[in-house]
């Protein structure tokens, strides 16, 4: 831009009056429009390229938001529907968690108590299964997709944390309900007879009244 500008006036003054000089000149016009244009397409794009830098990360943003439980931060079940396809033809856990009792909670002191046990909760699922996906599937019910060459049991580590929480207001200890089933889903059909028998597992435990694993 600045060496087209230069060129005009250059040719301006060290030209003769006459056509030739005319011809300078123009030469030099039509020189700094096209510097101009360029300029401006090369600024105008660096624009767009970060204005769509900008929305494609906002757009991440939102689908990752989409996927998130709002009072937990853990998966949720639109993510679950999207994860599925991931787990076919590998060895995985389906874990569930049932808070016992759980309506009891919200009656005796309120949804906002309860909201806090679901986040107490679900933090000490996440940090025990850091390296698999926990989900909130409903309410006071949590899944878990573990990998696993074959059935595991739930660790009594877990249990006695589980069996740690309180409901703070009187310092009420809960208990929790699980259920789990080891499988290779090869189709989303497998994946939810799966499913159906580790909730089966699950609410075979939650009649017993307490916490044991099936």
């Amino acid at each position: 831009f600045y060496s087209a500008a230069i060129y005009v006036c250059l040719n301006f003054f060290r030209a003769p009056l006459s056509l030739s000089t005319e011809l300078y000149f123009f030469e030099g016009i039509f020189i700094l429009a096209i510097e101009i244009v360029s300029t401006v397409r090369y600024f105008s794009g660096r624009k767009m390229i970060r204005t769509q830098i900008k929305n494609e990360e906002i757009n991440n943003r939102l689908q990752e938001l989409a996927k998130r439980d709002s009072l937990t931060g853990l998966y949720n079940r639109h993510a679950l529907t999207m994860d599925v396809k991931d787990i076919y033809d590998k060895g995985l856990m389906l874990i569930m968690f049932d808070i016992d009792d759980f309506k009891s909670v919200n009656d005796t002191y309120g949804h906002e108590v309860g909201d806090e046990l679901i986040k107490e909760f679900a933090h000490t699922l996440k940090e025990n299964f850091p390296e698999d996906k926990v989900y909130r599937y409903g309410g006071d019910e949590f899944l878990i997709l573990k990998s696993a060459k074959k059935k595991e049991p739930v660790s009594q580590k877990l249990i006695d944390k589980i069996n740690s929480i309180t409901s703070f207001p009187m310092n009420d200890k809960i208990s929790a309900s699980c259920g789990y089933i080891f499988g290779v889903p090869k189709n989303y059909q497998d994946y939810l007879n799966l499913l159906k028998e580790a909730d089966d597992c699950l609410y075979s435990e939650k009649r017993k009244r307490k916490f044991n694993v099936s």
